[in-house]
């Protein structure tokens, strides 16, 4: 594989890696209690970039962030 295609496959990866990350987040709202879910909902979409950005930072690498801290990844 040349390196510009093995570059582009990377990025996609993790861009999934991050909207895993990203519904994995969403999905902690259902844990709340039920008059907080929207409230959640609407917290976890405002700061998305800042929440994934912290875990990244925090684990290395999105799928640590996956596989170790939210286990709600697929």
């Amino acid at each position: 594989m040349n390196p510009a295609r093995a570059q582009r496959n990377a990025f996609w990866y993790a861009i999934a890696l991050y909207l895993q990350i990203a519904n994995a987040l969403d999905k902690v709202c259902k844990y709340t209690t039920p008059h907080f879910v929207e409230e959640c909902h609407f917290m976890i979409c405002k700061y998305y970039d800042v929440l994934i950005e912290a875990l990244v930072s925090e684990f290395g690498n999105p799928d640590k962030v996956c596989g170790e801290f939210l286990s709600l990844c697929p």
